[in-house]
């Protein structure tokens, strides 16, 4: 056999191998995400609330909530955050928990946290790395908002930005 067919065997041996490798942590990555879609049950976390003291908090808390999560260093995610405060201040705070929960470091989030205002929206970050490491492939689309139900099923999920008309709307008809 010459060198250049054995080159060439070689070569397209390593393509198959990549292909093959990336099909399985694709159909792996798929697999995590769809055990966070809608009529599953959203994993048990612990998160330590900025805005109230550092207090540790589960997630689900055992009543309807509205759960983002974000990046501080995110533009877009700011701006929903913003429109999640207004829609969050529009539904009774007995009907429902609303919590962002940052994917950046305690004190990366501390520090933006100081320069924003939330009254109604609880700002988090996760006391339980693990939920961000094994995650952390497809969490990296944020804004991330979830609608959990009080036994803690996922009833919505979606990612990126919407108006705050749309958002109002679907956060009203699930808080009844």
């Amino acid at each position: 056999m010459s060198t250049r067919r054995l080159l060439a065997l070689l070569a397209i041996g390593t393509a198959f191998g990549l292909l093959m490798a990336l099909l399985v942590f694709l159909r792996h990555s798929l697999e995590r995400e769809r055990a966070l879609s809608r009529g599953h049950t959203f994993p048990s976390i612990t998160v330590r609330a900025l805005n109230r003291s550092f207090e540790l908090q589960r997630v689900p808390s055992g009543r309807k909530m509205l759960l983002v999560f974000f990046r501080p260093d995110c533009p877009q995610c700011e701006s929903e955050l913003a429109r999640l405060e207004h829609v969050c201040a529009e539904v009774p705070a007995e009907k429902l928990d609303c919590v962002a929960i940052s994917l950046g470091s305690e004190e990366q989030t501390y520090a933006w946290h100081g320069t924003q205002t939330f009254r109604r929206l609880t700002i988090a970050v996760s006391a339980d790395s693990t939920f961000v490491e094994q995650h952390r492939d497809w969490l990296m689309a944020v804004p991330l908002v979830f609608l959990i139900t009080e036994r803690g099923m996922i009833h919505d999920r979606r990612a990126g930005e919407r108006s705050q008309a749309y958002t109002l709307a679907r956060v009203r008809e699930f808080a009844r």
